[in-house]
């Protein structure tokens, strides 16, 4: 039944259908989530979110986290986008390997500052206006580092 939506939402929040595509936004003063969902069931997910975190390397704390964005396109391809307190920015490039209504397990396979590799795990509220927690456990540059953010 190729072209049908095959996802029903009902959300607080605004949707249009555009070429067999269903588009939802959700509007947040501290958050933002969109998914672009297909008949096929794939689709593109953008989550923006302020809040609080933690990274560390090799189990020291290392800073805060401030805010947060996930990009993944339509193939399951991903950017995670981390703002330390500092204002500054890690960029982490990865795969979806799960996915469900509640969150995203993604694995991670590269970064801007060096060669990353581990997993990330990303908690969505049940209403998708909020992301509830990602937590990222790998390693950079042989070294094991982990990220921890909550809303």
């Amino acid at each position: 039944m190729k072209g049908l939506i095959s996802l029903v939402i009902i959300v607080y929040g605004s949707w249009t259908l555009i070429e067999n595509n269903l588009a939802m936004s959700l509007p947040s003063t501290q958050s933002n989530l969109t998914i672009v969902q297909n008949s096929e069931g794939l689709g593109d997910v953008r989550l923006t979110q302020e809040g609080t975190g933690t990274y560390s390397i090799n189990n020291r704390f290392r800073g805060t986290i401030t805010f947060v964005s996930v990009s993944i396109d339509d193939n399951g391809k991903t950017e995670l986008i981390f703002r330390n307190s500092n204002e500054q920015l890690v960029h982490f490039q990865g795969q979806v390997t799960r996915r469900d209504p509640f969150g995203i397990k993604i694995d991670l396979i590269d970064s801007d500052i060096s060669d990353a590799s581990g997993v990330a795990d990303i908690q969505y509220s049940s209403d998708l206006s909020l992301i509830s927690s990602i937590f990222v456990a790998g390693t950079i540059e042989n070294q094991i580092f982990s990220i921890n953010f909550s809303r």
